[in-house]
């Protein structure tokens, strides 16, 4: 779970550690970069813009930094956690 300590909320280091455990999932050929093909689902244009050097894939770095962008763009509160209110309101904004 991404809540490691059950509180109901997340903060920065379980946000983080999530991500780095995801992101090991979706690495198919365990080269320690992800393509589009293995994330799937991928928005081209998202991927582009995590795509900081553009070289097609993403670096763990990459997709850490991405993700930390979208994590304090949520924290509508601005406590350096989020809730799941938070995360709603702040899914239900890109659509």
């Amino acid at each position: 779970a991404m809540d490691a300590d059950g509180n109901g909320r997340l903060d920065v280091d379980e946000y983080v550690a999530a991500v780095v455990q995801h992101f090991g999932e979706l690495d198919a050929d365990r080269d320690r970069m992800l393509t589009a093909a293995e994330i799937g689902d991928a928005d081209p244009a998202a991927f582009a813009t995590a795509d900081r050097d553009g070289d097609g894939m993403l670096s763990l770095g990459e997709a850490v930094g991405d993700r930390m962008v979208r994590f304090f763009d949520a924290d509508a509160s601005r406590d350096g956690m989020v809730t799941l209110t938070e995360i709603n309101a702040y899914l239900e904004g890109l659509e």
